[in-house]
């Protein structure tokens, strides 16, 4: 098994090991993955913080060690916050909202014993959970994974106008947290709707 992480701001990631394939999601600074496969010009990977597959080109990543990855693997990721900001080697280098500072203290970053220095902002990342297998949850913590007729409960429930969530896999936080978990409720009743926006989600009225 190899493993790398990327060292550039926004590496794409494809369907299939072409460049006219599909890009399906974006490997951004710093985030680090499993090597499941090398050829000539691709490889495809595995993200670390949320098991997502696909192909990005070999000039677009770094090796590292297991142990390094591991370690990563075991840090609770610091994460940038800002839209676009400058992190320092040699050169000044553009990183996008979301990016990680491996092994961050002091101001920098470390990535495979060179050193990067970050001035900007950042928070808490990706919270690893326990949870992997997938559940469905009720907003009154009423869980009905383990229930036989799910679908037809889960129809049933929205039908009453209740909201209910899905969680699967790694639960994640943070700016970038987009997977692993969703809100579903039915559009027909305003009063529902509202609630999901303004007291779950938070979301001012005008948005």
């Amino acid at each position: 098994m190899n493993y790398g992480i990327s060292n550039l701001s926004i590496v794409p990631m494809r369907n299939e090991a072409a460049d006219q394939s599909e890009m399906v999601n974006q490997v951004i600074f710093g985030e680090h993955f499993k090597v499941l496969e090398i050829r000539k010009k691709w490889s495809k990977i595995r993200l670390a913080h949320d098991s997502y597959e696909g192909w990005i080109c070999n000039k677009q990543w770094i090796e590292i060690e297991e142990d390094i990855y591991k370690q990563l693997d075991k840090e609770v990721a610091t994460i940038t916050t800002d839209i676009l900001d400058i992190i320092t080697k040699t050169h000044h280098q553009p990183i996008v909202i979301g990016s990680i500072l491996p092994s961050y203290k002091s101001g920098h970053a470390l990535i495979n014993n060179e050193m990067y220095q970050f001035d900007g902002l950042t928070t808490p990342g990706f919270i690893k959970n326990k949870t992997t297998d997938e559940d469905f949850f009720l907003t009154s913590y009423v869980k009905i994974a383990n229930k036989e007729n799910l679908i037809e409960i889960a129809a049933e429930l929205i039908a009453q106008n209740h909201i209910i969530a899905t969680c699967y896999k790694n639960i994640e936080t943070g700016p970038r947290a987009l997977g692993h978990r969703s809100m579903i409720c039915s559009a027909h009743s305003l009063s529902t709707v509202e609630s999901l926006n303004q007291k779950i989600k938070k979301r001012s009225k005008f948005r």
